[in-house]
């Protein structure tokens, strides 16, 4: 994948400059607070269950099979039950975002995607409802990163196209580069550089 982007002609680095999320993109897809990072479980008072089966869902709260599941906070799930408890593939709709994938034990893992109120979209890997593996995701502005996430950040290696054509491939760390990386300008040489950046 990477080296087609390369071949594809991606090129330009915007030095000093550190991805091209913004603060918005960040604060609403990972809340920017590593405990609160993964979307909560929602508070389940009065949940609310329908579905087109015969079975009755209100028995004990623990309806299982596909069905929609509304919580007390707006947070819909629309997919599939095991004793009420989300389990296998759904779609979860909150106020600020969608997740849609595979869903264990209320947590979204393996393949996914995540659409958020912004218009930002992550398709990848989770574990635990958190950007954990490969993915990509496109910014509310268009920039795209494609590459490894570790608990929903930016680490690992990975590829950064910026809105004007420009290319950064390399390392990352927590959302920054770090390591060995390259910049490709149209008609400039390939530049190596390298960041040592800590937090």
């Amino acid at each position: 994948i990477y080296n087609c982007a390369l071949e594809a002609g991606f090129n330009e680095y915007q030095a000093g400059r550190i991805l091209g999320f913004s603060a918005d993109d960040y604060q609403n897809m990972l809340d920017r607070e590593r405990g609160s990072t993964q979307e909560t479980t929602p508070k389940e008072t009065t949940p609310q269950y329908s579905n087109n089966s015969s079975n009755d869902p209100n028995v004990n709260g623990n309806f299982t099979g596909y069905g929609t599941k509304n919580y007390s906070d707006g947070t819909i799930y629309i997919g599939n039950l095991v004793s009420g408890v989300q389990n296998g593939y759904g779609k979860k709709i909150t106020s600020e975002r969608t997740f849609e994938g595979n869903f264990i034990n209320n947590q979204l893992q393996g393949k996914g995607t995540l659409k958020l109120k912004n218009g930002a979209i992550y398709d990848g890997e989770f574990v635990n409802d958190a950007l954990q593996g490969k993915g990509e995701f496109i910014n509310s502005s268009g920039e795209t990163y494609l590459g490894d996430f570790v608990q929903g950040r930016l680490t690992g290696f990975g590829a950064y196209w910026f809105n004007d054509g420009s290319m950064y491939l390399g390392d990352f760390l927590n959302d920054k580069f770090h390591g060995e990386g390259k910049y490709y300008k149209k008609n400039i040489v390939v530049i190596t550089v390298w960041y040592n950046i800590k937090d």
